[in-house]
């Protein structure tokens, strides 16, 4: 009986000491592990009706506890063979924070996951090659979506990229060939390159987000046919070569307009812009051959170069009364364009502004245009009439030549005519025009014959030869 007693007494003290020991273990587990629980206390249960069908708690994934000793990060799928799976906030009694980089990588039969609340990052490659994954719900924490994180997820159809997130790498999306629409939130302040690239069926963007970088061409895609601006900034080069690009949606909100925004988007044929634009960077529309009809708003007060160049399709505009300048080559190559309705408010024609305006048959400059830059309607075939203010002091080398005019009507003198500076060249290539002073009625004629660029025609322009 003794001898009993004994033995339990033993058997008991090593049992207090194997479960004294396998707390310790526990406790200093290793930074990679297999996981086989679920998390402590309360279990979360996700919703029923966000992925269908409903995924069941990921057991089995492989993760690494970070050095805070209470979060970790998802390594790999390790031994689960779910195909739909929801990660819980904590494993083995650790917070799950992050989905690491290439986790998930080639998981190829995965259909659908859902990430808990506590994830604020997933990283490079992570689901790369899931060529399965239909449905991923991300959570309201995430701040970081890493390089190429869902590459060729070819039946990926649709993502809600939550509020909270402010950076996309590069590649994000590339090759997800399901993909037809998809928003960027407010939240994002940095987009690198090709997010988008290969996912040739993406023709929806609802863009905004504010962030700007001349880098940001990640719309350059054959796809696309909408793209909602709702941010304050649409960025410059945003839809480069977007060439079935027909509808841009800029709501009231915007105030910048970045430069070559639209540039050679070929589809284009017009575009509304809202009264809250106050600044349209250069070259915004170049290119557009096909955009017939602009809006522009009522507060810009200029028109940055090359804003409308070689817009071919375009036969008329208006331009407000608060502009002021209009930029180097706005209007240049625009060969459909009849007539332009300039504002009181202008001061100035810079270089090139209309040259090549083949259809422009006439114009009048508003009293306060004190300069006509070089070649600013140079090439204008059909230009036959002009009504020039007596307020000009300038006209530029090559500034119509090679126009039909056959009438300048000056809303001034002879004298203050003559009192303008004429620079070389100015009027070569026009044969047979007349000058009609407004202010004295006085008319003469002129047979005005091709010069030497370098020979200054300042009298001779109003003058028999």
């Amino acid at each position: 009986m003794k001898k009993i007693t004994r033995f339990s007494l033993f058997v008991c003290l090593l049992i207090s000491v194997f479960v004294l020991c396998f707390a310790s273990c526990d406790n200093l587990r290793p930074s990679d592990q297999t996981t086989n629980t679920t998390a402590p206390g309360e279990t979360t249960i996700p919703p029923d009706d966000l992925i269908r069908p409903e995924p069941v708690e990921a057991q089995g994934l492989k993760y690494s506890v970070n050095a805070d000793r209470k979060t970790c990060v998802i390594t790999s799928i390790g031994k689960c063979k779910d195909s739909h799976i929801f990660i819980p906030e904590y494993i083995d009694g650790y917070q799950v924070t992050s989905i690491g980089n290439y986790a998930f990588k080639n998981c190829v039969s995965l259909i659908s996951v859902m990430l808990p609340e506590t994830v604020s990052s997933i990283g490079k490659c992570a689901f790369e090659g899931c060529s399965s994954l239909k449905d991923i719900l991300l959570p309201s924490s995430l701040l970081t979506l890493g390089k190429y994180a869902f590459e060729n997820c070819s039946l990926l159809t649709g993502i809600t990229l939550p509020d909270s997130l402010e950076f996309i790498g590069t590649g994000a999306f590339k090759g997800c060939s399901g993909l037809t629409e998809i928003t960027i939130p407010a939240s994002v302040k940095e987009i690198e390159k090709d997010i988008f690239a290969k996912a040739s069926n993406l023709h929806t963007v609802y863009y905004d987000s504010s962030y700007s970088s001349s880098s940001n061409d990640f719309l350059n895609m054959d796809s696309i046919q909408k793209v909602v601006f709702g941010g304050e900034i649409v960025p410059e080069f945003i839809c480069k070569k977007c060439d079935n690009l027909t509808e841009i949606v800029i709501e009231d909100n915007v105030k910048t307009i970045g430069g070559g925004a639209f540039f050679l988007c070929s589809s284009l044929t017009e575009i509304t812009i809202p009264d809250s634009v106050i600044a349209i960077g250069y070259g915004a529309f170049s290119f557009c051959s096909a955009l017939v009809n602009v809006t522009l708003p009522s507060e810009i007060t200029s028109i940055a170069d090359s804003t409308f160049q070689n817009c071919s399709a375009l036969t008329d505009i208006i331009i407000p009364d608060s502009v002021r300048t209009i930029g180097m080559e706005a209007f240049l190559g625009c060969s459909s364009l009849t007539s332009v309705k300039l504002p009181n408010s202008l001061t100035s024609l810079d270089y090139g502004v209309f040259r090549d305006c083949s259809a422009l048959t006439d114009i009048t400059l508003p009293e306060g245009i004190v300069e006509i830059e070089d070649n600013t309607f140079k090439n204008c075939g059909k230009l036959s009439s002009i009504i020039i203010p007596k307020s000009l002091t300038t006209i530029g080398s090559w500034a119509f030549s090679y126009t039909s005019l056959k009438t300048i009507y000056f809303n001034g003198t002879e004298e203050e005519w003559r009192m303008i500076q004429k620079k070389p060249g100015w009027n070569n290539g026009i044969r047979n025009y007349e000058i009609i002073f407004e202010a004295d009625s006085e008319k003469e004629n002129g047979d005005i014959t091709e010069t030497n660029p370098s020979e200054t025609t300042q009298t001779s322009s109003v003058e028999t030869k």
